[in-house]
């Protein structure tokens, strides 16, 4: 029988967080199948490396075992819990309607009929359960694994206004499938959110800019980790491209981004270049202005970024 896991996401950006955790799935997984039963729930039937996905998702909330897809007594715990001592069950409501605690008091008197040697701790527990209803049904799953936690851009060393989140920085580089010692490249690097957290993945990173400024910024942003910043023009860059295994970057856009007063429009039609030129068979991320995607071919996902009113920004995916 195959194994059978969950995901919970976050309930930020859903229709990216679904993308990203199918990406991640594909990329190390091939085989499995994930299922999705809500928004926010996913089910993975075949082997899943739980602690590699959850550890590099910026949108996995909760990940485990699933005990059950409907019952919340009567199913088999397998020994899940002989490695525990203190438990809690957790009521995780995705659903439009109340309810009722009455099942999740179930499942505690199950589990520890089942598992006599197990104690209820809700401050302290070993392990969560948790009974999660949707819309669609309800799950009861052990939360094994929580979400990566990311940093704050305003706790950094150098901070500018055109800055991309973390959350989206990581989304960006997991859609591109690339692994652990992978080549990336952010030919607009800006203060470095992409390599930043794409390094801390253990990706091999390297980030570009024209700016001298926006490149000290970058060094000061990633610190210890290991990546190389160069201070050039992103369309003549000094390495051999072959070697890169994926591109994402933000494009610069608006008066405070990096452009050192090149035709924005210039600059893309020069990047999507270099993208069709030389990453034939790659996965490349980029952020654009919405509007601007039309200059792109090979799009295989394309999402839209709200970024105030007067701004809505487009994520694509492309392979060429």
């Amino acid at each position: 029988m195959n194994d059978q896991n969950f995901f919970l996401l976050t309930g930020k950006r859903v229709e990216l967080a679904k993308a990203e955790l199918n990406a991640l799935v594909k990329s190390y997984h091939p085989d499995a199948k994930l299922k999705s039963l809500s928004e926010r729930v996913s089910v993975i039937y075949g082997q899943c490396d739980l602690k590699k996905i959850t550890s590099r998702s910026a949108c996995v909330k909760y990940a485990g075992h699933l005990l059950s897809l409907s019952k919340v007594t009567g199913f088999d715990l397998n020994g899940h819990f002989r490695n525990y001592r203190r438990f809690a069950c957790k009521l995780v409501n995705l659903s439009k309607k109340y309810v009722d605690m009455e099942p999740l008091q179930q499942l505690g008197k199950y589990i520890k009929e089942k598992s006599p040697w197990m104690q209820v701790s809700l401050d302290n527990p070993d392990v969560t359960v948790l009974y999660i209803v949707t819309d669609n049904g309800a799950i009861v799953g052990l939360s094994e694994y929580n979400g990566a936690k990311l940093g704050n851009v305003r706790n950094r060393p150098y901070f500018h206004p055109v800055v991309l989140e973390p959350h989206l920085s990581r989304i960006m580089v997991n859609l591109t499938m690339v692994k652990e010692n992978g080549l990336l490249l952010d030919p607009f690097c800006g203060t470095g959110s992409i390599i930043l957290e794409a390094a801390t993945m253990n990706i091999r990173t390297i980030g570009c800019d024209l700016s001298s400024k926006m490149c000290y910024g970058s060094i000061a942003n990633t610190g210890t980790v290991d990546t190389l910043i160069i201070n050039c023009d992103a369309l003549s860059l000094p390495l051999q491209t072959r070697d890169i295994d994926a591109i994402v970057t933000d494009l610069p856009y608006g008066r405070a981004a990096s452009t050192m007063k090149r035709p924005a429009k210039e600059l893309l039609k020069e990047f999507v270049s270099l993208i069709n030129d030389e990453m034939k068979g790659k996965r490349c991320c980029v952020m654009c202005r919405k509007g601007d995607e039309q200059l792109f071919d090979n799009i295989v996902e394309a999402y839209d970024i709200y970024v105030h009113r007067s701004l809505t920004r487009k994520l694509m995916v492309l392979c060429n």
